[in-house]
């Protein structure tokens, strides 16, 4: 039987696993910041995730939080998303999914969509080059803002 730690426990692990694999030192400060942006659901931009960190590090510098999640994502641990404008957020489910993005607000929501992972993809993308990975964004407005806007939400396509 498990206990609630377990996969807390087994996460570290995997994490240490991965930063000796790269050759990366999990520092204390590093730590913190990869469980500031795992420990609340969404997609938080660099600044959030210092706000999160200092009251538990107050020494830690913007920098490092930088550098921290620049590492991270190199070793796929975190992902990238760009939801328009000048916000960089991050991921901590690195796990092929998709994003919803909502261009007034900027929420982002995940959703799977297995189908178009089981796609193969257009055949320019061989002439192209090596495809590594794919994500799809949906844009549009989330329900909170097509209400405000006085567009109902749209039923999805069938």
């Amino acid at each position: 039987m498990s206990t609630p730690g377990d996969g807390v426990h087994a996460s570290l692990e995997r994490l240490q696993e991965v930063c000796r694999h790269h050759g990366f030192k999990l520092t204390h400060q590093r730590l913190e910041i990869l469980r500031a942006l795992t420990g609340k659901p969404g997609h938080p931009t660099v600044e959030e995730v210092y706000g999160r960190v200092r009251p538990r590090l107050p020494t830690v510098s913007m920098d490092t939080v930088y550098r921290a999640l620049a590492a991270f994502e190199r070793m796929g641990l975190i992902a990238r998303v760009q939801p328009g404008g000048p916000a960089v957020r991050y991921d901590a489910d690195p796990t092929s999914h998709h994003h919803l993005i909502c261009r007034r607000c900027r929420e982002i929501r995940d959703f799977r969509w297995p189908e178009f992972d089981r796609m193969s993809p257009p055949i320019e993308s061989g002439a192209w080059g090596s495809v590594e990975g794919r994500r799809v964004e949906i844009w549009g407005l989330c329900p909170r803002c097509a209400a405000e806007a006085g567009n109902p939400p749209q039923a999805p396509c069938p």
